[in-house]
C-alpha cells in the first residue's frame, strides 16, 4: 500500500485491504474483512460493515453508512449510503 492517508480516529479493523492512494478521513470506520480499493476516498465519521467493498476511484461521503458494495467510480452518501453520482 502506497500514498495512503489514515487520517486522526479512523480505525481500520482486522483483515482490511487498502489500495494504493486511499484516504480514510477521520472517525470513519472500517469493520472487519473490508476492502477499499485504489484511490477511494471515505469521508469524515463514514462507517462500513463487515465484508463489504468500496470500488476504485470511488467517495463515500461523510457520515455515510455502507451496508452494500459501493462500485468503483461512484459517490455515494446517506444512511444507507447510495450512489449519487457517477465520476
Amino acid at each position: 500500500m502506497e500514498h495512503v492517508i489514515l487520517n486522526t480516529c479512523c480505525s481500520v479493523d482486522h483483515d482490511c485491504t487498502i489500495g494504493d492512494f486511499a484516504h480514510i478521513f477521520p472517525e470513519a470506520h472500517l469493520s472487519g474483512n473490508v476492502t477499499v480499493e485504489e484511490g477511494s476516498h471515505l469521508g469524515v465519521g463514514a462507517s462500513v460493515i463487515p465484508q463489504k467493498s468500496i470500488g476504485e476511484w470511488s467517495i463515500v461521503g461523510a457520515g455515510a453508512v455502507v451496508i452494500r458494495n459501493v462500485p468503483s467510480r461512484v459517490v455515494v452518501a446517506g444512511i444507507p449510503a447510495a450512489i449519487i453520482k457517477n465520476v
